[in-house]
Formats: structure tokens, C-alpha cells, sequence
């Protein structure tokens, strides 16, 4: 990312005009100034674009960011979060009222809007295994444009299949 041309173009738009453009950005260096709107910063996590909403550093660096840029101190360390427990917790509640019923009556227990819950099922598998299919197919054959026109395929085929035919397990 440092010498990225997405890195470059992103930290150089917002210099002043006349100054020098930047040829090696400083990965978690903020560049430009907040009141004149071109405050910058560029982060390399190491995870893919999809799981950064999921990752304890990604999120505290837009905290910080988001901190810094609206001059709020929050007086908590940007890793004390907690959002991971309602998001684990609330699929466990899912799966254990589903099932559970399931146990006892022969039914699932909702049935009426499940179809969003159930595409979950469906969905977080997918967003483990295409990033590896995009890999495969670009090492493969150096296009860039196979891998996601396959896996987009096949997701597509597993979100109709899941949402035509469910079985409860």
C-alpha cells in the first residue's frame, strides 16, 4: 500500500495545489488538515474488504479516525469493543429458538421472514469461500475478471437454491 497508485492518488487529491505530491505513502500517517476538509489517512489491514466490518483493528482505526475528525474524545481505548457479543449472541438466539422448536413441535418457529435469516446460512460460507475461488482463478490465468464472474455465478446459484428449497437440519 505504499506505493500503491489507489494509496498515491488517494493521499495526493486532497494536497494543496503547487505542493509536492507525495511518491510513498506513510501507512497510518494522517495527511492533510481537518478544518479545510482533506484530512487523510490510509490503513493496511491485513483481511479482506468484507471482513473489515468483523476485525478488531479495522474497527479501531475508523475509530480513531472518526475521533480525530469530529474532535471527539470518547475516553475509551478504540479496541474496547463489544459489538462481537451481540453479533455472536444473536445468531446463537437464532439457531437455538429455531431449532429448538423445531425439536419439539415439528415446525420451525418462525416462519413468516425466515427466508432473511435462513439466506445468513447461504451468505456467511460464501463470503469465506469466494475470496479463495478469486485467488485460484487470477493465479490460474493473471485475469483479474474471471474469478469474481465465476464466483458470482456460483453464489448466485446457492442464494436461489436457498431460498427455493429449505430444510431444516
Amino acid at each position: 500500500m505504499r506505493i500503491a497508485p489507489e494509496s498515491l492518488r488517494l493521499v495526493n487529491s486532497g494536497g494543496s495545489p503547487g505542493e509536492t505530491p507525495v511518491s510513498e505513502v506513510e501507512i497510518g500517517r494522517y495527511y492533510g488538515e481537518i478544518d479545510d476538509r482533506s484530512l487523510r489517512v490510509v490503513y493496511n489491514e491485513r483481511t479482506l474488504h468484507p471482513f473489515q466490518p468483523y476485525m478488531f483493528e479495522a474497527m479501531a482505526n475508523q475509530i480513531e479516525y472518526f475521533e480525530k475528525v469530529f474532535r471527539h474524545d470518547s475516553g475509551l481505548d478504540s479496541y474496547d469493543q463489544v459489538w462481537y457479543w451481540k453479533e455472536l449472541l444473536g445468531l446463537l438466539l437464532i439457531v437455538i429458538v429455531q431449532y429448538t422448536t423445531f425439536a419439539m413441535t415439528g415446525t420451525v418457529y418462525w416462519t413468516d421472514g425466515w427466508l432473511c435469516v435462513n439466506l445468513l446460512f447461504a451468505v456467511v460460507p460464501m463470503m469465506f469461500v469466494l475470496p479463495y475461488f478469486n485467488r485460484y482463478f487470477f493465479r490460474l490465468t493473471g485475469s483479474i475478471w474471471l474469478g469474481p464472474m465465476i464466483t458470482s455465478m456460483i453464489f448466485i446459484m446457492v442464494l436461489i437454491s436457498n431460498t427455493v428449497f429449505y430444510l431444516p437440519i
